[in-house]
């Protein structure tokens, strides 16, 4: 009876669990290590109690409290609570860039654009206004966002997001289809807007595979559009290769398949639509083939360090990615506004196309 009445609030306090969430569990985490130190006590004093050499019956309670406290403390020690402390969701270089624009920028004409996990942050370090957020990452914004980071035309790229950063999501429903908001977009990129900053990450290329899924959308249909070729549906994503670069720049081999970076073979079937070499952030060398291959290989050496990666012809092509990774500029209305790759790469587009 004892027992039960000293650890029944603890039995209580864990099916709360079950019905307030682990909001519960955390809340009574003193009360759990206060029954774990008094359990700890209570057993080391009944295997104290049970010893039956003569010279420690007179200490051995003290002892056996001594212990226990000794263990308890340890215990405490090596779980250092800040392991229990959870880890920043941006890189620090991250959060820099984006504070960056505080002082770079015209806070009555500008404009971030970037994907929605920044928004809250962005706005918090500089001001600025975002397209879309975490409290509203579920808004036509953040598809036309997603279409605009894939698309291969880095002009339509900005047309979309100019007509964004001035007619909105009204701008969007007052459209009949999706052609009329394509020559809405088009329109756009030779209309006044505020200024553009584009924001594109390494964190943005590991999360492409949630944001190709949400641009590769059919808005008229209602169903997701997988591009041709791609075994992972409507995701496309960087997928890096165990390489042996011995041959290079003819040839590589990678997990074992065979690729001819003179013909764009891939164990001899024409299967690369390209291939590039991008270094610190810069492109090197890049080939495109004539024939219709679905997929593409990207070398990408930062410092000492070389990566291989095959993708999606589609990710090769978009604008992320000459943005984020080649640092290819098509358009004469976009500058490099800030570079700390591979953290972080921003873009500047003119608002003004006659400025």
């Amino acid at each position: 009876p004892v027992i039960a009445i000293a650890y029944g609030p603890l039995v209580a306090f864990g099916l709360l669990n079950f019905v307030i969430g682990n909001r519960a569990i955390f809340y009574s985490a003193p009360i759990m290590w206060f029954g774990a130190a008094f359990l700890m006590t209570t057993t080391a004093r009944f295997i104290a109690a049970n010893l039956s050499e003569a010279g420690y019956e007179a200490r051995r309670d003290q002892l056996a409290t001594i212990s226990a406290a000794s263990l308890a403390m340890l215990v405490a020690w090596v779980n250092s609570p800040t392991d229990y402390v959870p880890r920043p969701s941006f890189p620090k270089p991250v959060l820099e860039g984006l504070a960056s624009l505080k002082t770079t920028t015209d806070p009555t004409n500008s404009v971030v654009a970037t994907w929605w996990d920044y928004g809250y942050a962005s706005m918090f370090f500089n001001d600025l206004p975002t397209f879309h957020d975490g409290g509203s990452q579920t808004t036509p914004t953040t598809h036309f966002v997603a279409r605009a980071f894939l698309d291969p035309d880095q002009q339509d790229s900005f047309g979309n997001l100019k007509f964004l950063s001035t007619k909105g999501h009204k701008g969007i429903a007052a459209q009949s289809d999706f052609a009329s908001l394509q020559s809405q977009f088009d329109d756009a990129l030779d209309e006044p807007s505020p200024d553009l900053y584009i924001v594109v990450t390494e964190q943005m290329a590991g999360w492409m595979g949630s944001i190709s899924q949400i641009g590769n959308w059919d808005i008229e249909t209602g169903k997701p559009i997988t591009p041709r070729g791609n075994e992972s549906g409507p995701q496309v994503h960087y997928e890096q290769l165990n390489c042996r670069l011995a041959g290079y720049p003819q040839r590589i081999s990678c997990a074992g398949a065979a690729f001819d970076l003179e013909r764009g073979l891939i164990n001899g079937i024409p299967a690369l639509a390209g291939w590039a070499h991008a270094q610190d952030g810069n492109l090197v060398r890049r080939k495109n083939f004539d024939h219709d291959g679905d997929l593409a290989l990207q070398i990408v050496q930062t410092g000492n360090r070389i990566n291989a990666y095959l993708l999606h012809r589609q990710l090769y092509e978009s604008t992320f990615n000459e943005l984020y990774y080649l640092g290819e500029i098509d358009h004469p209305s976009i500058s490099l506004h800030y570079d700390d790759y591979p953290h972080i790469r921003i873009y500047k587009v003119e608002g003004d196309p006659n400025g």
